[in-house]
């Protein structure tokens, strides 16, 4: 009979031992998944980030104000490298979020933004027939500050560099377009209304 106390200590204090594993088990994955999105915000752009305008002259010899045309509802940014077999293989997809951005009338501007230097994003741009303006960072600095570290890189900014939308990788499938277009809406959208809010307001000082 003394024994049955132990017989029924043991098992509990297993059953004790595998539920402090699972909770420290849950709590590990959950905190990776906090550190992981804690790392995305500090070394990746996302939704609400705030990039600066610059201006650069494109490929095809326009001058092109890049996250900073208040006369623009906002750009559709895709970041890339000419060496990088990613970005071309997501091109595709650019360039059916172009067509849809045109058919949609969302008055969005696509722009590419190139990571080289020198004539490489001018030859890239003519082999792959890349139909919207292509740019190049003006300088390390801007480029850091974009946090273009990983490409392709795709961006929705409205026309104040507020960012609506940020996907780093490929963009395969027709969701990925959807997204984009959605986000280029929301930019349509905003600049829409500040431009009312600015002129009501300009209208109640008059009155």
């Amino acid at each position: 009979m003394q024994d049955s106390p132990r017989r029924f200590t043991q098992p509990a204090l297993l059953f004790v031992a595998l539920a402090l594993v699972a909770v420290l088990g849950w709590s590990n994955r959950s905190l990776a998944k906090e550190n992981g999105v804690l790392w995305d915000r500090v070394v990746r752009p996302y939704r609400g980030f705030v990039v600066p305008a610059f201006v650069a002259r494109a490929t095809d010899g326009r001058e092109v104000v890049v996250a900073g045309n208040d006369s623009s509802a906002g750009q559709v940014l895709f970041v890339f490298s000419t060496a990088c077999h990613f970005c071309t293989q997501t091109l595709p997809t650019w360039r059916a979020i172009d067509s849809a951005l045109a058919a949609d009338g969302a008055h969005a501007h696509v722009v590419g933004v190139s990571l080289d230097t020198g004539s490489a994003p001018a030859a890239y741009a003519a082999d792959n027939h890349l139909g919207f303006p292509v740019v190049q960072f003006p300088d390390a600095r801007t480029r850091s500050v974009y946090r273009a570290r990983e490409v392709p890189l795709t961006m929705v900014v409205d026309a104040h560099g507020h960012v609506l939308y940020a996907a780093t990788g490929l963009l395969r499938d027709r969701a990925s377009v959807d997204s984009v277009v959605a986000a280029a809406r929301e930019a349509v959208v905003r600049q829409r209304a500040a431009k009312a809010s600015t002129e009501g307001g300009s209208a109640g000082r008059k009155t």
